[in-house]
């Protein structure tokens, strides 16, 4: 199955994440940029079979992050545990 078709398949079911403004400043340009974005905790659910084809691609965005700026801890994803029921 397609990467996008599987993710179509997973839904939001808690959202308790905020967008947050900051700004960096860099010394040696002195310039400042900002590196706003969300922050917080989502739960999401999907059949099991769609977990286990999104698992590598979940493991992977925790390694390399995601996004811009993520040598300044922007990009962070952290996939928690999984439960099955309903």
């Amino acid at each position: 199955m397609r990467l996008r078709q599987l993710a179509r398949q997973v839904q939001l079911v808690e959202n308790h994440t905020e967008w947050v403004e900051l700004s960096s400043s860099s010394s040696r340009s002195g310039r400042e940029t900002w590196i706003s974005g969300l922050v917080g905790r989502a739960v999401y659910q999907a059949p099991v079979e769609v977990w286990q084809a999104l698992g590598e691609w979940l493991a992977w965005a925790e390694i390399v992050q995601v996004g811009k700026d993520t040598v300044k801890g922007n990009g962070v994803v952290r996939v928690g545990g999984f439960a099955v029921g309903g």
